[in-house]
């Protein structure tokens, strides 16, 4: 438990899925039983979405160096984020998180975000719209990031 600014607790859950070698298919429905067990759980969960936020990363840019900086902008701009990174293997890869800031009070509601991290070969990622168009959230404004110097193989595709 912990304590943000204002002086209310605060309890944080995670839920968390890994798939090696998944169809997107499998990874959406995933991504929606997730959302629906939170929409129905005893501490009223909801989702804080405003955005789809797609991060296209370059190699250069560390795993840990990002997961920082998207923790802090979920703070600020709560939304669905999906992680697109290389892998040299000829598959998909998938994690799909969400993570809930609950009012630790009786009644309080709580707020949730989700993340879904696709990693995928270079071919796959040339073709990246095709896979996030299942798992945007329809009528929500769609963000593209590219950290890094270098480019990534999703960038023009996602572009």
């Amino acid at each position: 438990m912990s304590a943000p600014a204002g002086g209310r607790d605060v309890i944080s859950e995670r839920t968390e899925w890994h798939g090696e070698d998944v169809e997107l298919d499998e990874v959406a429905a995933r991504l929606l039983q997730m959302n629906r067990d939170h929409a129905r759980h005893a501490h009223g969960h909801a989702a804080t979405r405003t955005l789809n936020l797609l991060v296209a990363c370059s190699g250069d840019v560390e795993a840990t160096v990002l997961a920082r900086r998207l923790e802090g902008a979920r703070v600020r701009h709560p939304s669905r984020t999906i992680v697109l990174r290389e892998h040299a293997a000829a598959r998909l890869d998938a994690h799909v998180s969400i993570d809930c800031d609950v009012g630790a009070t009786p009644g309080a509601v709580g707020s949730c975000h989700d993340r879904v991290e696709l990693a995928a070969d270079a071919e796959r990622l040339r073709h990246a719209d095709s896979l996030v168009h299942a798992l945007l959230i329809g009528g929500l404004p769609t963000v593209l990031w590219l950290p890094g110097a270098a480019a990534s193989p999703a960038e023009a595709s996602l572009a």
